[in-house]
């Protein structure tokens, strides 16, 4: 339930991990990311943003997306 800057980090290297993967099966999709809790550190929220990612958060009983300015893709 809570996003830290270390799973930002962790999460990263996955999607660089699903990129390698694709890459060597002649896949071409593009892949966007992004990390979703009920509770987001804010380092965790700044530098998931800044790393391209969308950030998904619970606000009550709504959530909010939070786009990237320049979002990533792997």
């Amino acid at each position: 339930s809570l996003f830290t800057y270390a799973d930002v980090k962790d999460h990263l290297k996955r999607l660089r991990i699903l990129r390698d993967y694709a890459n060597k099966h002649q896949e071409s999709r593009i892949y966007m990311g992004a990390i979703a809790g009920a509770m987001i550190e804010e380092r965790a929220r700044k530098f998931a943003l800044e790393s391209g990612l969308y950030v998904i958060e619970q606000t009550g009983e709504q959530v909010r997306i939070i786009a990237p300015a320049r979002p990533a893709a792997w």
